[in-house]
């Protein structure tokens, strides 16, 4: 992310609401100035259902678990952790964690 910002001070916070369930809420507020001074902000509120939109990543979940099984290994796979879950067990750079997923696991199309 700061990549992206530069310099530019950011916050990323979250709480769980246990009145929303499943349903999840973003609110995201980019304040910026533009041309002589003049201030701008962009508000975005983004609503998310977690059970369909999870639905993909468990799937590559249990194809790398798969894998891992076939391969022989058992127990954690860092780079999965470390891409897909909240709290990583080993933690890691996200783009770090992904190409370890696509150099160790992704296979070639038969």
């Amino acid at each position: 992310m700061t990549g992206l910002l530069g310099n530019a001070t950011f916050h990323v916070g979250h709480h769980y609401d246990l009145t929303k369930g499943p349903l999840k809420n973003a609110f995201i507020d980019i304040d910026a100035t533009v041309f002589g001074g003049s201030p701008v902000r962009i508000s975005v509120k983004l609503e998310s259902d977690d059970k369909p939109n999870s639905a993909g990543s468990v799937v590559d979940l249990i194809r790398l678990a798969k894998a891992a099984m076939e391969g022989g290994s058992g127990g954690i796979i860092p780079e999965a952790c470390a891409f897909y879950m909240k709290s990583s067990p080993v933690q890691m750079n996200e783009d770090v964690a992904f190409g370890l997923i696509k150099q160790n696991w992704a296979t070639s199309p038969s």
